[in-house]
């Protein structure tokens, strides 16, 4: 398992852009109304909007992806089910494959998906 990204929840995708870009000194890889996302080494710093996929605000704001390999990917899901981790969101129909928002018992939530680029 290997850490990809770690994105904030934001009302205001330009807003955010514009702020992170002064910050960062460079321009967004991915920009788009619903997902931006900047690389920063090996780690991209991401945006969604509040209001894309079923998101709410009073979650956690900043959320860590972790990519699993293909054929571990069912099996890491299983443990972290086990753990007593709560599903919040399991999406099937993400452009790059399979992915499930978890939080575990604190309430901070992470993603864990399959590789992908």
């Amino acid at each position: 398992m290997k850490m990809r990204t770690t994105y904030f929840k934001t009302p205001n995708m330009e807003k955010s852009i514009s702020f992170w870009q002064g910050v960062l000194e460079i321009a967004p890889r991915k920009k788009s109304d619903f997902w931006s996302e900047f690389r920063c080494d090996n780690i991209n710093l991401g945006f969604l909007k509040i209001d894309s996929f079923e998101v709410e605000r009073d979650k956690s704001n900043s959320i860590p992806v972790f990519e699993v390999s293909d054929d571990q990917f069912e099996l890491v899901i299983t443990r972290i089910k086990s753990l007593s981790a709560t599903v919040v969101l399991d999406i099937n129909d993400h452009p790059d494959g399979k992915s499930y928002v978890f939080a575990d018992p604190f309430g901070h939530e992470f993603e864990v998906t399959k590789f992908h680029d």
